[in-house]
């Protein structure tokens, strides 16, 4: 059987796609967990979507992630605090500090659910299931953990820790509201104002769901 050749196209591919594609295929910036972790920080709404719309395998499971960031978070404060010795100005109180630490998995696990609830009622009328809160939320959380597990090394060698945390902290927040107006479908305002809302309840759940756990320990 013989075969034609194909028909020469108007835009053959270029030295920068095939250097582009290298890249991606060493990196793996376009799947896997370095994927996941790229696009979350260029893109969250396409990584979550992926998920939620295409159940695509091409991104790291929301449940995987979050647990590996938890895993990563818990082997670097391991290593930092118990290890090198090394603390800073924000390591709180040493039995609540090792109980979070010690259980963060399952106690992460449990304050989700809520905060998805909360979530889901904040982006009320735009288009967002309490599932697709679950996943947003799991993998926010898992980057903002991964981040926090970097800032563990870094913060006790910053010479100014109180400015650099306050920065991070910003950072972060304005990450969180970025990644979360993105998933839903609506005014931008709408969206923004949804994602601070949630934001905010959040805070005020965990904070509740913080001292309920040093009441009891």
């Amino acid at each position: 059987m013989h075969m034609s050749d194909p028909e020469q196209p108007n835009n053959p591919v270029t030295l920068r796609e095939i250097l582009q594609e290298t890249r991606d295929e060493v990196l793996q910036w376009d799947h896997g967990l370095p994927g996941t972790l790229h696009w979350l920080l260029r893109q969250p709404a396409l990584v979550i979507r992926h998920y939620l719309w295409q159940r695509s395998g091409r991104f790291t499971r929301p449940l995987r992630f979050l647990l590996l960031s938890v895993a990563v978070t818990i082997l670097m404060d391991w290593l930092v605090h118990r290890q090198l010795g090394w603390r800073s100005l924000v390591t709180p109180a040493a039995d609540l500090d090792n109980f979070l630490i010690e259980n963060s998995a399952v106690l992460l696990l449990l304050i989700l659910p809520i905060i998805a609830l909360v979530f889901r009622l904040c982006f009320f009328g735009l288009q967002i299931r309490y599932v697709d809160a679950l996943v947003t939320l799991a993998y926010t959380q898992g980057l903002i953990n991964f981040f926090g597990a970097l800032m563990i090394l870094l913060l006790p060698l910053a010479p100014a820790q109180r400015i650099v945390l306050i920065v991070v902290t910003l950072m972060m927040m304005m990450y969180t509201l970025w990644a979360w107006s993105s998933v839903a479908v609506g005014p931008v305002w709408r969206r923004w104002l949804a994602a601070l809302g949630a934001l905010v309840l959040a805070q005020v759940a965990n904070a509740a769901y913080l001292q309920l756990i040093n009441w009891v320990i």
